[in-house]
């Protein structure tokens, strides 16, 4: 006995138009699902998808099917995860087939494999993708302030954990040693030649100490500071401006403030560019592009990440 779910494509404002760029009828093996896309409008576009009941109750399917349209959502860019849904149970097997690309097959590949292997990651990964689910869906329904608000609970959760990592791995004893060495020299010269004062060795390790401490605090202290921490780590191509100016645009929705919508519309499109950027780095090492399924979500079809 198997399980299915179906997924339908109009769940969603009429101004939007989810296609994927898989062929009608490819059914695929992935996350211990199987997956089929429907994509002639004539057949009502749908994805379908199984998974074997004989280990599962009819909760844990069901919550293992919506996790694989969580993670498609994620890798095409799409509201293609839902709270409505239809569930059934059916001895028929879905067989799969050849017609997806080799190209798509890697990447699901690799999304997989990285999957298996998580442990401590593997509930932080959960609640990013519920996360994405869910900017995705207000994205989609022209709910923009709260998409954004979304997006960014994923980027700031994301450089959050990054942050605790890095100080972990980074910022040892050893490390601190040499760091203040560096800081060290500096304060010893600048202090004669720039302010005239020579100090003496205690002088010197206590303003150290303080400078230091104070350097942390200013540079990995706010929000700012972990998200740019993690950008400069993983070299993700976007200006350091937006990225304060997407903290800003955080705190007006955070206090209520109103937001022209042309200028909602530009940041929005930056804060989910960078929300699915630091996804794919934190979670998969590599850069979104090289994961994400081309796919078109309005009518003029064009892909917004291939542009």
């Amino acid at each position: 006995m198997n399980y299915y779910l179906r997924y339908d494509y109009d769940n969603f404002q009429s101004f939007y138009e989810n296609i994927v760029s898989i062929r009608h009828g490819a059914c695929f093996e992935f996350m211990g699902c199987k997956v089929k896309f429907y994509q002639m409008p004539s057949d009502d576009r749908c994805i379908i998808v199984s998974c074997c009941g004989d280990m599962l109750s009819k909760g844990q399917a069901e919550e293992k099917m919506k996790n694989v349209l969580k993670i498609l959502s994620f890798l095409f860019a799409l509201n293609i995860s839902t709270t409505e849904f239809a569930i059934w149970e059916s001895d028929a097997v879905m067989e799969i087939n050849e017609l997806l690309s080799r190209k798509s097959k890697k990447i699901l590949h690799i999304i997989e494999r990285k999957i298996e292997r998580f442990k401590v990651n593997a509930d932080f990964f959960d609640e990013i993708m519920h996360l994405l689910s869910i900017a995705y869906e207000n994205l989609f329904n022209n709910r923009d302030e709260d998409a954004f608000v979304y997006f960014f609970k994923i980027i700031e959760k994301i450089a959050k954990k990054h942050y605790l990592i890095y100080m972990q791995r980074h910022h040892t004893v050893k490390a601190t040693r040499k760091n203040k060495s560096e800081l060290r020299n500096f304060t010893n010269a600048y202090s004669v030649n720039f302010l005239n004062v020579k100090l003496t060795e205690d002088l010197v390790d206590r303003k150290v100490d303080l400078l230091y401490k104070s350097l942390k605090m200013e540079l990995y202290g706010s929000i700012f500071g972990k998200i740019s921490l993690f950008i400069q780590r993983h070299k993700i191509e976007i200006d350091i401006n937006i990225v304060s100016e997407l903290v800003k645009v955080r705190n007006k929705i955070a206090h209520g403030d109103t937001i022209e919508q042309d200028m909602l519309s530009g940041d929005l499109a930056c804060c989910e560019y960078l929300a699915n950027e630091m996804i794919a780095y934190h979670f998969f090492n590599i850069d979104y592009l090289k994961l994400h399924f081309k796919s078109y979500r309005h009518f003029q079809g064009e892909d917004i990440y291939l542009l």
